[in-house]
């Protein structure tokens, strides 16, 4: 395995790809995918090269089993 590749496949473990990023948002802009992201409570970095967001896989994971409040039955 060549180190290029070794690379790529840690940062596909470590952070979502470009093609679940726009999944998750609804956007192919980074622009707008930050915007998205930050809307629905992620804190993403900012690829400095190319202005992309960058969202670790374990922040996805672990927001999207935090359990949803039951506002209904609250109060």
């Amino acid at each position: 395995m060549n180190t290029q590749q070794s690379i790529t496949e840690r940062q596909y473990r470590l952070n979502l790809t470009t093609e679940e990023l726009e999944e998750v948002t609804g956007y192919k802009i980074p622009s707008k995918q930050l915007q998205a992201l930050r809307e629905m409570g992620f804190s993403p970095l900012v690829r400095p090269r190319d202005g992309r967001p960058l969202l670790s896989r374990s922040e996805y994971e672990g927001h999207k089993s935090e359990p949803e409040l039951n506002w209904s039955a609250i109060g």
